[in-house]
């Protein structure tokens, strides 16, 4: 396998990389560069390092493309990291069908922007460490990269699809519902709204020890309890689409180039309890968190690979579904001075999710965690939006999880209300 991976000029692409490649989804990292000096030399490694940006497809098959990388030079006024991702996403746009990734830059930032087919935040994380020299580069860059369904083929034909479903047809999910149906625009980008937030601040910071204990789970119950108030509804069942990246999962990493030539390496596995309003919310969450762990155990994320191929053209089940998705930490050291990822895409197959993407970033001045909810903009009003985001500010930063479900969907529905 690992000869092929070097040494082949194509392959076919896995159904999941062809629903990547055709909705045009798009995972971008930003860093702000404090020594100007730095950006060229950040430039030329991700140049050399980054497997995407030699990379093109049809829509069927990943081949090698020719010519260099290309490299955008954008405007110095914009100083922004969300900006600098916004612009060059738009650059690049006429660019699609000749290259898989995009680099831009101007004298503060340096922009990566990869079709998800080829980069996700596993790699980003590995990419940004790359960077800060706590990893050693590839001495020689695969010419197509592996995908999971190569990496993981005998534990997919193994487990079968179970009772893993994909999070558009996936009925046991919380969904954000709406009184009446929305018109749905298929070329619409998704919107993410960022959320930032001290780590010091959330609940779950523990003041004596300095960090976070249960940072995924609350993640969950945050989102259900938010939706099921916006629903003004209660549900026994609950549940939450969550990434599970399956780095872990490989045998021997080093053979992988410390995993720089494992682009997008990751399934999605549904968390899920089932309560009563007395339910104390933080039993829902680890209801929750052992729910996931047997599901992993039992191989839930290589049958996702098999649930994706059988299920993704079937049709949507009605309502946004709620997603986790928590990268990962960043501790960043001068001259990156900090950093910023977002993943960009149109509503075609994916108009009904409600999406938590979670990083956070540490620096020598501030320890944040980002949370960046993603939606199609015909689902939710700007005030829905405004709605939702303060509910989940309130449930992580506020919210006492002793008090049961039913105390909690009171509280977060008046926060909605007033918001």
């Amino acid at each position: 396998m690992l000869a092929r991976h070097f040494s082949r000029k194509w392959r076919p692409m896995t159904p999941g990389e062809k629903q990547f490649y055709k909705t045009q989804v798009t995972s971008q990292l930003a860093l702000k560069v404090s020594d100007q000096s730095k950006i060229r030399h950040f430039i030329e490694i991700l140049k050399e390092q980054v497997i995407g940006l030699h990379l093109q497809s049809d829509g069927e098959k990943l081949s090698i493309r020719n010519g260099s990388p290309i490299v955008y030079n954008f405007s110095n006024n914009i100083t922004s990291l969300k900006e600098g991702c916004k612009t060059v996403g738009i650059m690049s746009n006429a660019d699609m069908d000749k290259s898989v990734g995009f680099l831009g830059y101007n004298d503060n930032q340096i922009v990566l922007s990869v079709n998800h087919l080829c980069a996700d935040g596993g790699y980003f994380l590995d990419l940004v460490k790359l960077l800060s020299g706590t990893i050693q580069p590839m001495k020689e860059r695969p010419n197509i990269p592996i995908c999971c369904e190569e990496l993981f083929e005998n534990d997919i034909k193994k487990v079968g699809s179970q009772d893993v479903e994909v999070l558009s047809v996936d009925s046991k999910l919380t969904r954000i519902t709406f009184p009446s149906p929305r018109k749905v625009d298929p070329n619409i980008l998704i919107s993410n709204d960022n959320l930032v937030l001290p780590i010091s601040s959330l609940s779950f910071f523990d003041n004596h020890t300095k960090k976070l204990h249960g940072l995924t789970e609350n993640l969950w119950a945050s989102s259900v309890l938010t939706a099921m108030a916006f629903n003004h509804k209660f549900n026994e069942k609950v549940g939450v689409s969550t990434c599970l990246s399956l780095r872990p999962y490989l045998t021997d990493p080093h053979k992988f180039n410390n995993g720089l030539d494992i682009t997008n390496c990751y399934a999605s596995i549904s968390a899920l309890a089932q309560i009563t309003k007395n339910t104390k919310v933080s039993d829902m969450a680890s209801q929750m968190k052992q729910n996931f762990n047997r599901r992993v155990l039992n191989g839930a994320g290589f049958a996702y690979f098999n649930a994706m191929r059988e299920q993704w053209d079937l049709p949507h089940v009605p309502g946004a579904g709620c997603e986790v998705s928590s990268i990962g930490h960043l501790r960043l050291m001068p001259p990156i001075e900090d950093a910023y990822m977002t993943c960009h895409f149109t509503a075609k197959n994916f108009d009904n999710i409600f999406t938590m993407m979670t990083f956070s970033v540490e620096t020598p001045k501030r320890n944040d965690l980002t949370i960046q909810v993603r939606h199609a903009d015909y689902m939710l009003t700007p005030q829905d939006t405004v709605k939702l985001i303060a509910s989940l500010q309130h449930a992580l930063t506020k919210l006492d999880t002793r008090k049961t479900v039913g105390e909690a969907l009171l509280e977060l529905s008046e926060v909605q209300k007033k918001a």
